[in-house]
């Protein structure tokens, strides 16, 4: 009886091999971070990080998880996974990873929008987008100010990151509380300019 796939039989060599191999097929497959490619795949993101880790002491993963990338990802089938490992070729990608080119860059502009709404660093982002760590449901969370004073093309670009992240709903909440916000502010604003000053220091800008 053959022995059951698993990344541990094989050489570091090799597993570094298949966690680059599978990491660009996951990009070009419209999958910029994990947690999304994680639930297309019917796997967990703490499995799908053990096979993409390149470090040496990497969980050992099993070859249930690797048939179901195989499974999941564009000209793969679910025994890639082992001939990538073995040294066979890998398939090709029809699109470039999403680091590079146009897309990469609004990508790029968008993390880093959502960084600053957050109030994190480059660290704490990685871990929101790796699923290591539970982004944010509410705008009282956020940083207010950048929701205030930050172009809409920009706040509409965040909820789009954060609904690539946990779905639909959760990015249509934050862009309408995020507007919401605005709103109430302007409308504060609005509010106070109506009342005289007491004198010509109080007056708000118009």
């Amino acid at each position: 009886m053959a022995r059951r796939l698993r990344t541990a039989d094989y050489p570091i060599e090799s597993r570094h091999r298949l966690a680059d191999a599978v990491t660009r097929a996951r990009e070009a497959a419209g999958h910029p971070y994990r947690p999304s490619f994680a639930e297309a795949a019917g796997i967990g993101v703490r499995s799908l990080e053990a096979v993409e880790s390149k470090k040496d002491n990497a969980q050992s993963v099993t070859e249930k998880i690797l048939h179901a990338i195989g499974r999941a990802l564009p000209h793969w089938t679910e025994d890639t996974p082992r001939m990538i490992l073995e040294g066979g070729p890998i398939p090709p990608n029809d699109l470039p990873p999403s680091g590079q080119g146009v897309a990469g860059e609004r990508q790029s502009r968008a993390e880093a929008a959502l960084a600053k709404v957050l109030g994190v660093d480059a660290v704490g982002l990685e871990d929101i987008l790796e699923g290591r760590r539970k982004l944010p449901g509410h705008v009282a969370e956020m940083d207010q100010q950048w929701l205030l004073t930050a172009p809409r093309s920009a706040v509409v670009a965040v909820s789009a990151l954060v609904e690539e992240l946990v779905g639909q709903a959760a990015g249509e909440r934050f862009l309408l509380n995020a507007l919401e916000l605005r709103r109430r502010h302007s409308e504060a604003i609005d509010e106070a300019r109506d009342i005289e000053p007491a004198d010509e220091g109080d007056r708000f800008p118009r």
